[in-house]
């Protein structure tokens, strides 16, 4: 009988024991968790958050090329400058080198009859004397294109050259086909010693090739998805408050 007490015994003793360090290791463990917690959404807000800011500023800069859109199909085109900043509305004369032609880019439209039709940008050096040779985009037209010739006079808009990227095909120069209009690039691979570093995209009503009707507007989605990250910021310190106030002592 006294083993059995004594061994009884020896058992609160224990859990006494167990409920002692257990009382002593919850508040440390307790604000282990609340410390783990916060810095996690500290991270995650922080990184919402940043894209946030970042959307605000691509807001601005969209709207800055909106801008310049509108004030260049409000403004009369103008003798081509030196030195034409994007979009600026232009009109040069000069002599169409059908020898040059290239193609740019796969379009494809919707044919008379619903049915698709290859197609692609038609692209030529507009001879000028005296001046550099400069890239012309005469519009779209059927697969492979028919190249124009003789002297004209073009109205149409500044395009600055673009930049390559891995996302864009390479050009091909044997089939005299383009994906990047960068005057420098394709002024080496086809042989063009002297090239404006610019490109000038035709405006004008259809035919063919059938230039373009407006000056391009580029989609501005970024207050959306500017939103979009702050909310996500906010719902993570409302999550984060939410499990605090449901884990706190009665």
């Amino acid at each position: 009988m006294s083993g059995r007490r004594r061994s009884d015994t020896d058992r609160n003793d224990s859990a006494q024991g167990d409920v002692g360090r257990s009382t002593r290791e919850g508040p440390h463990s307790g604000r282990r968790g609340v410390v783990g917690g916060l810095l996690v959404t500290l991270v995650l807000v922080g990184l919402t958050t940043g894209l946030g800011i970042w959307q605000v500023k691509r807001l601005a800069w969209k709207q800055h090329i909106l801008a310049q859109v509108s004030a260049a199909e409000r403004s009369p085109p103008v003798a081509l400058p030196a030195h034409p900043v994007q979009f600026q509305k232009v009109e040069v004369s000069g002599t169409l080198d059908p020898a040059g032609a290239l193609s740019y880019a796969d379009i494809v439209r919707d044919g008379p009859d619903g049915a698709p039709v290859e197609g692609t940008e038609l692209v030529e050096p507009l001879l000028r004397p005296g001046k550099p040779d400069l890239l012309v985009v005469l519009g779209w037209t059927r697969f492979p294109p028919r190249p124009v010739a003789g002297h004209v006079a073009i109205t149409g808009y500044v395009r600055l050259p673009e930049h390559r990227s891995w996302l864009i095909p390479h050009d091909y120069p044997g089939e005299r086909r383009i994906y990047t209009l960068d005057p420098a690039t394709i002024g080496r691979e086809f042989g063009l010693p002297a090239v404006a570093p610019f490109t000038l995209v035709a405006l004008g009503p259809h035919a063919d090739p059938d230039p373009q009707q407006s000056l391009p507007r580029p989609p501005n989605n970024h207050l959306q998805y500017a939103i979009t990250w702050f909310s996500l910021s906010f719902i993570g310190l409302a999550m984060f408050g939410s499990w605090l106030w449901r884990g706190r002592p009665d």
